[in-house]
């Protein structure tokens, strides 16, 4: 469906949208009331491999230094632990010569909200297998590790959990009460967690508040929205913009789009959607010479209930497509599954543009239509199945490390990227404290984020490479195309890494 917040996820929008769609055309696959709590979540498994196993043995790791071709160290699980101990110094190098944040609230409890994302809907999808950690699980095995190694400036976290479920019936009105959670019921210092997308609503009012949001989830938001919220950092994803426009700049370098294409286009009328699409992917298209013969616009969905009307949308824009005689599609998560299905019902099977986590599409296209993929990613343990994943980096091992040292147990592959993405918000959080000399407050921490440049290594981004700065608070720096290969029944990352284009993020 055309989701907002903005892209709900990768491998949730597949669970819930194509659940919705399993219902039958029209229908809705909204079995709630809007409530936030629900008894699924969205940490991992279901759907996908994951990474492979590995020893997750802890190493000695800083706030290192490097340039942009060259990997720098990463702020883990050691280098964390100098985030507490006595309030007598200002060094970051032990537990001892721990940062403190002031006298006056050196033993008063640091209040953390964290977001978990849930899918309460997923149930209805034939194989959906629940993961076996929950979000809030992982997270509070991260609190529960930086609380025994003293905390932060030796201020022991205390987490204000919130839930964002897909089936809640109103997200606007789900966010700005997440919102009020953090900001008004308890005064929270700084939003972690993973949302299942990006909410204008809950941007605003946690900026109205002066609340710094590391969101490690689905989707950073437009790059306007990271101009006017200058308080919001994403270490996992590039703008929509850049996201949008990677779907058709990756395909023109490998050769798959030329201006000879016969283009046909699916988005969706959100506003934000519609700024991206005016402008920065049709100010592309125009310049280099693509023609758009047909651009079919969705109705933009903001609940579970939206899914239905959606869903008639795709359809109708699949077959006058189809008449039209467009060879190149250009579309993405759950609208790529609903059209491609359609097709493949007319025999028909054009080139698709897509972006991010190849491998959710297995499960559910057909070997003629998933062949004409072209997509393109940064999230090596959402893009690919586990053989085809990179063996574990340093930084990895310590995410896991530091989890199995807060008591989460029994780590499994297949949800590898949730830890990651877990310890990808935590993590920068706290080089940003490091890096402000122990303060919490917004602004320092905010100015520190943006000193990082290219020294922040993520676990959960393409060799974990990321670049922050004044202008930048998204995260990765660079993607790969991941095409489907017909010798493993599986994506596989092409050709070398390439930079991140530009046009915002």
């Amino acid at each position: 469906m055309a989701l907002s917040p903005r892209a709900a996820g990768r491998w949730l929008p597949i669970v819930v949208g194509l659940a919705a769609l399993t219902v039958g055309c029209g229908s809705t696959a909204n079995r709630g009331s809007g409530s936030v709590a629900s008894s699924q979540d969205l940490s991992g498994g279901g759907l996908s491999g994951g990474g492979p196993s590995g020893g997750a043995t802890a190493t000695t790791v800083g706030a290192g230094s490097g340039t942009l071709g060259t990997r720098p160290t990463a702020v883990g699980a050691n280098a964390l632990a100098g985030v507490g101990g006595s309030n007598t110094g200002a060094g970051v190098g032990s537990a001892s010569a721990g940062v403190g944040a002031g006298a006056n609230n050196q033993h008063t409890p640091l209040s953390v909200g964290i977001i978990v994302s849930k899918c309460s809907n997923c149930d209805i999808l034939p194989g959906y297998v629940a993961p076996s950690h929950s979000e809030q699980d992982i997270w509070q095995a991260l609190v529960s590790g930086a609380n025994a190694r003293g905390g932060i400036g030796g201020r022991t976290i205390s987490p204000v959990w919130a839930a964002v479920d897909t089936n809640a019936t109103d997200w606007n009105v789900m966010f700005q009460s997440v919102c009020a959670t953090f900001t008004q019921d308890h005064h929270v210092a700084v939003v972690l967690g993973a949302s299942f997308g990006y909410s204008e609503v809950l941007g605003q009012c946690l900026a109205n508040a002066n609340v710094l949001w590391i969101d490690a989830g689905f989707s950073a938001g437009n790059q306007s929205d990271l101009t006017r919220f200058p308080a919001h950092f994403n270490p996992n994803n590039p703008s929509n913009d850049v996201a949008a426009l990677l779907a058709y700049t990756s395909a023109v370098d490998d050769g798959w789009l030329t201006p000879k294409a016969t283009l046909g286009v699916i988005r969706s009328d959100c506003p934000a959607d519609l700024q991206v699409w005016n402008e920065t992917v049709a100010p592309y298209l125009r310049k280099h010479s693509f023609h758009v013969k047909d651009d079919d616009v969705l109705s933009c969905t903001t609940g579970a209930a939206g899914y239905g009307t959606a869903s008639s949308q795709i359809q109708n824009a699949e077959l006058h497509m189809r008449v039209d005689g467009i060879d190149t599609v250009a579309i993405r998560d759950i609208p790529l599954v609903a059209f491609a299905s359609d097709a493949e019902s007319q025999h028909w099977n054009p080139k698709y543009l897509s972006v991010d986590d190849g491998a959710k599409y297995e499960p559910y296209l057909t070997s003629d239509q998933i062949v004409n993929v072209h997509d393109a990613g940064w999230l090596p343990y959402q893009d690919v199945d586990a053989p085809q994943t990179p063996g574990l980096s340093t930084s990895q091992k310590d995410c896991l490390a530091e989890l199995t040292a807060g008591g989460l147990t029994q780590l499994v592959a297949s949800e590898y990227a949730a830890y990651f993405r877990a310890c990808s918000g935590g993590w920068l959080y706290l080089a940003g404290v490091l890096r402000a000399g122990g303060a919490v407050a917004t602004a320092p921490v905010v100015q520190a984020l943006a000193g990082l440049g290219n020294t922040f290594v993520n676990p959960e981004v393409l060799d974990q490479r990321t670049l922050f700065g004044s202008q930048q608070h998204t995260g990765p720096v660079e993607y790969r195309s991941n095409l489907y290969d017909t010798t493993c029944s599986c994506f596989r990352y092409s050709g070398p890494p390439r930079s991140m284009p530009t046009g915002g993020g």
